[in-house]
């Protein structure tokens, strides 16, 4: 078979997958669709572990302290979250103890109500190795669109250090 022909058949093939994805209903797919918005930030494919049973509101004090895109409301602002994980930080997160180690990805899945269906959008923090940002704990914040496709921000965000250091500082 050519090269040529075997691009074309690789490209048919993932343009099937995303369209099986596309009509998975919401239950099945938003671990997908999370997994996907991890990639667009990080290249890698890792599967994540749904932390949350149910939808939960982000603190109004929380939302207000987020500003990444001038263009569109906080990414916190009024949302309902699911929390995704992989597997290097579920351990942590599921404790509530130790440090994060590096390759860690927290994705939170944002939508407009409890009950909501489409994704608004996904916020994305990705432990990086020492050195990036070693004052800030190394993390790096992504905001990411509802197809989990776009990268719409990302890297040493002010807005979401900000607001991580103050939640850090209050034991949250």
């Amino acid at each position: 078979m050519k090269l040529r022909t075997k691009a074309i058949l690789a490209l048919l093939a993932f343009a099937a997958i995303i369209a099986l994805i596309a009509l998975l209903p919401p239950s099945q797919a938003d671990g997908t669709r999370a997994a996907m918005a991890a990639s667009t930030v990080s290249g890698e494919n890792e599967p994540l572990v749904r932390i949350t049973e149910t939808c939960f509101r982000m603190s109004p004090a929380a939302a207000t302290l987020c500003l990444v895109l001038p263009t569109q409301s906080p990414p916190h602002a009024g949302f309902y979250c699911h929390v995704f994980a992989n597997e290097h930080a579920r351990k942590t997160i599921l404790s509530g103890v130790g440090e994060y180690p590096i390759g860690s990805v927290l994705v939170k899945q944002k939508f407009h109500t409890r009950l909501a269906k489409s994704t608004v959008l996904f916020t994305i923090m990705r432990k990086m190795k020492s050195g990036y940002d070693n004052e800030n704990g190394n993390w790096e914040y992504s905001v990411v669109n509802s197809t989990g496709q776009q990268l719409l921000s990302s890297g040493r965000q002010n807005s979401c250090i900000g607001c991580h250091t103050l939640e850090r500082e209050l034991g949250r």
